[in-house]
C-alpha cells in the first residue's frame, strides 16, 4: 500500500487569471510540504461541488504571521468570491 500525503485548505480567496488559471488562496492542515499535482475535491459547506485536477501549489512567503498558501487549476470552475465568503469552502486531495 502506497502512503500518501492528505491536506485540506479552508480557501479564504479566488482569483481568475489570463491562460484559465484559477488560483485558490487559504490555509492548509495537515500538511507541509509543497502541494504537486493532483486530483482534488471542491467542497461547499462540506459537500462535493467539483472535482478538479490541481496544476500545483503558487510560492507564497509564508511566515507565522502569513501561513496562507495558493494552489491552482486550469479547469474551467464557476466559483465566485461571493459563495467563498458565504459557504465554508475548502479543496481537500491525497497526494
Amino acid at each position: 500500500m502506497i502512503n500518501k500525503k492528505y491536506f485540506k485548505m479552508n480557501v479564504t480567496d479566488v482569483f481568475y487569471l489570463q491562460g484559465n488559471h484559477t488560483v485558490f488562496v487559504g490555509v492548509v492542515e495537515q500538511l507541509e510540504k509543497f502541494i504537486t499535482k493532483c486530483e482534488a475535491q471542491i467542497l461547499l459547506n462540506n459537500v462535493v461541488y467539483a472535482t478538479i485536477i490541481i496544476a500545483g501549489e503558487w510560492m507564497t512567503e509564508r511566515s507565522p504571521s502569513n501561513n496562507k498558501r495558493a494552489i491552482s487549476t486550469v479547469e474551467s470552475i464557476d466559483i465566485s468570491q461571493e459563495i467563498i465568503t458565504q459557504k465554508k469552502c475548502t479543496i481537500q486531495a491525497f497526494l
